[in-house]
């Protein structure tokens, strides 16, 4: 286990690491102690996120769910085995989102050395049931970030639905101001100048609404290549599980 603390001020310290080698299962949690006030702001308040990078610039997100734990908050993360697959060192650092603002901690180094004896061992089922957990994890989390999308997606959904009620607005008072036009000859420059204002106002809210349906394409687009990235995943179990099957 890896046991970090962050300061009242925001400074992230290792504490502790167990001693690990590429290849064995031994980081299988991360302890992180937090006090109950973050640079002013209670841990309550904050949305918290442990973010790992390793050598091959890998991306690992996980999210931080402080509990309190005397007269701290504590927090157990289960990591994925394959931050441990080779010799490396990984950059740790914790996101904190609180409202509209978003801090960052230093980033602290975790390494992982090379195996002592030099060889590879065979990996026995008990590991590769342990693998798929993993990998199993992952998808969960993966899915977690579909789910998340599809909010965001809903939410974009709901703001286009709410503008084109405006638009439809628009386009009623548009259609009244044309009208009084044609009744009322003498006064035809006055709303002319209204109906100016109205369709200038109409073109923000149209241009609105295709801004809002590309984010859309674009969260789809996101979507898509997370549910392409956790088909992968499925595949690697099932290519494992036949390997098991076969060896057996």
């Amino acid at each position: 286990m890896v046991r970090l603390d962050l300061s009242p001020d925001k400074y992230l310290d290792i504490v502790s690491a167990t001693a690990m080698y590429a290849g064995e299962n031994k980081f299988e949690q991360i302890q992180i102690n937090i006090p109950p006030v973050v640079s002013g702001n209670n841990v309550s308040d904050y949305r918290i996120e442990l973010h790992v990078i390793n050598e091959d610039n890998e991306y690992f997100v996980y999210n931080v769910k402080p509990e309190l734990s005397g007269k701290f908050y504590t927090a157990i993360i289960d990591v994925m085995l394959d931050l441990t697959d080779a010799a490396q060192t990984l950059s740790m650092f914790l996101q904190m989102t609180c409202g509209e603002s978003v801090g960052k901690t230093n980033a602290v180094a975790v390494t992982v050395e090379s195996a002592p004896n030099g060889s590879d061992e065979i990996q026995p089922r008990s590991e590769l049931e342990t693998t798929i957990n993993s990998l199993n994890l992952r998808i969960a989390q993966q899915n977690t970030v579909v789910s998340e999308l599809n909010e965001t997606i809903d939410e974009k959904q709901a703001e286009i639905s709410s503008l084109n009620t405006e638009i439809e607005g628009l386009q009623t008072a548009k259609s009244s101001l044309e009208n009084q036009i044609e009744q009322a000859q003498g006064d035809v420059s006055e709303l002319q100048q209204r109906l100016e204002t109205v369709n200038g106002t109409l073109a923000e809210y149209q241009q609105a609404v295709t801004d809002k349906q590309n984010e859309i394409n674009a969260l789809n687009n996101e979507k898509t290549d997370v549910q392409a990235f956790i088909q992968g995943l499925n595949e690697e179990i099932e290519s494992e599980l036949q390997e098991v099957s076969e060896n057996e």
